[in-house]
């Protein structure tokens, strides 16, 4: 097990490469005219071409970003699974993804990917989301809808080894129950609607060693002893109110 300050090193370190994502706002004038679709041909600029969405941070540090790209044609994807990397971070914006397309992605060889705009995530596709379990990138995915129960233990059960951060809208118990099952770091963002006690109580049942909590707004009374139920963890609130760590109650060494 891991110590609190390499916890706390952890997350602080992936904050910091989140500030250091490349600048959305000078890729988009290199987009298309079909506003935002990768095709072949932008795929190969890539690899090839002096590209603005591969950003080298310094000399050991490239990320590809495909951030401004909402949509994507498979040859591709599967282009530049073929033929760059390795990454140190990949962000993909797209809205939707296929299992084909998944499959493409966990070609890619990356320390980091996040999937930042997916409207939705369906257990078929979250299933063909593998790495070789050696090099399985730190993940992150963000959902404009609510993530369903099947598709929350896929995520829980082939990622089971690996830190993932979730981003959703609300999380109901069923979806709670299913990630609860995670064996390592969780981080989970709930950005609408607050957990009711039931997928609260399922949360503190996390498998994993460390959950890190984000909600939308400062945790009730209620909610806090909810959270607070499991014999067997720690809940913590943080300063802002907002984040609540919840780990193992043994010390860890």
């Amino acid at each position: 097990m891991i110590s609190r300050r390499e916890v706390l090193t952890r997350v602080t370190a992936f904050g910091s490469a989140m500030l250091l994502l490349p600048r959305v706002a000078a890729c988009r004038a290199h987009l298309d005219e079909r506003g935002g679709f990768l095709d072949l041909a932008a795929a190969r600029s890539i690899v090839y071409g002096n590209s603005p969405f591969v950003d080298r941070i310094d000399v050991d540090e490239i990320w590809l970003d495909l951030s401004t790209f909402s949509d994507y044609a498979q040859s591709a994807i599967d282009f530049l699974a073929a033929h760059i990397g390795p990454l140190d971070g990949v962000i993909v914006g797209f809205h939707r993804l296929t299992c084909e397309g998944a499959i493409a992605l966990s070609q890619l060889r990356t320390e980091f990917i996040h999937l930042i705009s997916l409207h939705q995530l369906e257990a078929d596709v979250a299933s063909n989301l593998r790495w070789k379990p050696e090099e399985h990138p730190i993940t992150t995915i963000t959902l404009k809808e609510p993530l369903s129960s099947a598709a929350a233990d896929v995520l829980a059960c082939d990622l089971q080894g690996c830190q993932l951060h979730i981003s959703v809208p609300s999380v109901g118990p069923s979806v709670a129950r299913a990630l609860s099952r995670h064996d390592h770091e969780l981080f989970l963002d709930i950005r609408e609607d607050q957990p009711c006690t039931a997928a609260a109580e399922a949360l503190t049942m996390h498998a994993g060693y460390l959950l890190w909590l984000t909600l939308p707004s400062e945790p009730s009374s209620v909610l806090i002893r909810s959270l607070s139920s499991s014999a067997t963890k720690t809940c913590c609130l943080r300063k802002n109110k907002r984040h609540v760590w919840i780990d193992n109650k043994e010390p860890l060494s």
